[in-house]
């Protein structure tokens, strides 16, 4: 069992995430904040012994870079070139 010291030091671990061949890393207190995510159930999982085997994801790191920044800030990112690909998604910008 752990101690109240130990849960929260944990919660502070770096969690590497490999999307598509890039490696992300990032802590459970960020994936924790979405916890019926896919990404919060498995950083659950994930210990720090496991360091040298990321948790992998078939998915863009192009566009997860994004998605990681936004469990960070709580804020969405619009850069350029997500927003010349909203056709993608259906969303229109009014041009």
């Amino acid at each position: 069992m752990l101690t109240s010291n130990e849960i929260k030091i944990s919660n502070y671990l770096p969690i590497v995430l490999d999307v598509g061949g890039q490696l992300f890393k990032t802590t459970n207190l960020t994936l924790d904040k979405y916890p019926d995510s896919l990404l919060a159930a498995y950083a659950s999982r994930w210990k720090i012994e496991d360091k040298d085997n990321p948790i992998f994801f078939d998915r863009s790191p192009e566009l997860f870079k994004y998605i990681l920044e936004y469990m960070r800030t709580e804020s969405l990112p619009t850069p350029d070139r997500f927003e010349k690909n909203n056709w993608i998604f259906g969303y229109t910008t009014g041009e």
